[in-house]
């Protein structure tokens, strides 16, 4: 019995409205239906019996019959339907915006390196002028006393 429960594709969706007379209950399971509670309080086959009294549809969105409850429930779906998107929004907008940090640490660096090397060749240059004036005072003061 296991294993054919185990085979068998269950799908609870529901395609139409749900009528409670189309609901076949054994009376083992019917035993075990009493035993767990619910939200009213009563017995699960008096519930399942008051349903067949009243024999009433569910009510669909089109209908505009929707409790209270159910109203709730669609928002708070909706609610967390664009709450999952605004997060995968904001998932791939933190990852562009990494990637443009990451490219502008790069262009960064960059300008950085070439303003070091320009930075380096001026001094070499300056570095260069201040020992040829230095070569020659010295050499027109060894001069002077040569002479």
């Amino acid at each position: 019995m296991e294993d054919e429960d185990v085979d068998e594709d269950v799908d609870d969706t529901v395609d139409g409205p749900f009528d409670v007379a189309e609901c076949e209950v054994s009376l083992h399971e019917d035993d075990q239906l009493n035993d767990k509670p619910n939200r009213t309080g009563l017995p699960r086959n008096v519930l399942i019996e008051l349903g067949k009294d009243l024999k009433r549809q569910r009510a669909t969105e089109s209908s505009g019959m929707l409790s209270n409850i159910a109203r709730k429930r669609q928002s708070l779906d909706k609610f967390i339907a664009g709450a999952a998107e605004a997060n995968a929004k904001a998932s791939s907008d933190f990852m562009s915006m990494m990637m443009i940090m990451e490219a502008r640490s790069t262009e960064r660096e960059e300008q950085r390196h070439m303003r070091e090397m320009e930075w380096r060749a001026e001094e070499r240059v300056r570095h260069d002028r201040r020992d040829e004036l230095h070569m020659m005072l010295m050499a027109k003061l060894f001069d002077s006393k040569h002479k």
